[in-house]
């Protein structure tokens, strides 16, 4: 008999523990991007701009662990200038994006209450379109650029997050998206393909976890 109410009391501590841990631990998020600044690949002179999209991204939480799809659209407009470069081409562009994210972080220190640090990894895949018209150049001319790309790699990231409340955070992240970028030129109607190194720091993002 003893063992008996031993065995249903162990029974019964496991249950409210993992109903804890539940409660605790698994949970989900919602959360956009604000803004960020970034090297732009796609650039005729690789520049570095402020950009905004419209991006939604879903968390779950498991642990000290948490997986998550992303997707975000822009439309940035960019001073496509190199400032200390002979005979280049400069001139207004626009690039517009679609990027898919399959995200993993783990936390890696909890700083205070309100306060934790991040380390992710993700896959990634882009979509963009880049155009412009551009002056100068080696024979001041300039030329018509507008090229599609499709780009596809790994993404390794480092996040702060901050909870205003309980539900409500704000996150600052920077990340290195690393991969194979396919480039079609769609006035010469040619291909080329290369290795991307693209540093984002940071992006700014708000959420709330559900």
């Amino acid at each position: 008999m003893k063992n008996t109410i031993l065995l249903a009391f162990i029974f019964f501590i496991q249950i409210a523990t993992s109903q804890e841990l539940s409660k605790n631990y698994f949970k989900n998020s919602l959360s956009t991007s604000l803004f960020r600044y970034e090297r732009n690949a796609q650039a005729v002179n690789s520049v570095k701009s402020f950009k905004f999209f419209t991006a939604l991204q879903y968390e779950r939480y498991l642990n000290r662990f948490r997986f998550g799809v992303k997707y975000e659209n822009g439309f940035n407009e960019i001073m496509d200038v190199c400032e200390h470069c002979a005979d280049a081409t400069f001139g207004k562009s626009y690039l517009k994006e679609n990027n898919f994210y399959l995200t993993s972080n783990y936390r890696l220190f909890d700083v205070s209450e309100n306060f934790t640090i991040d380390v992710g990894m993700a896959l990634y895949y882009s979509f963009s379109n880049y155009h412009g018209d551009f002056s100068g150049g080696f024979s001041g001319s300039g030329e018509r650029v507008n090229r599609n790309y499709n780009a596809t790699g790994i993404m390794p990231s480092v996040q702060l997050n901050y909870f205003l409340t309980k539900n409500l955070f704000i996150s600052l992240q920077s990340y290195l998206r690393i991969g194979k970028m396919y480039a079609k030129n769609n006035t010469q109607q040619t291909s080329v393909s290369y290795m991307q190194w693209v540093g984002t720091y940071p992006e700014l993002k708000i959420g709330t976890m559900f």
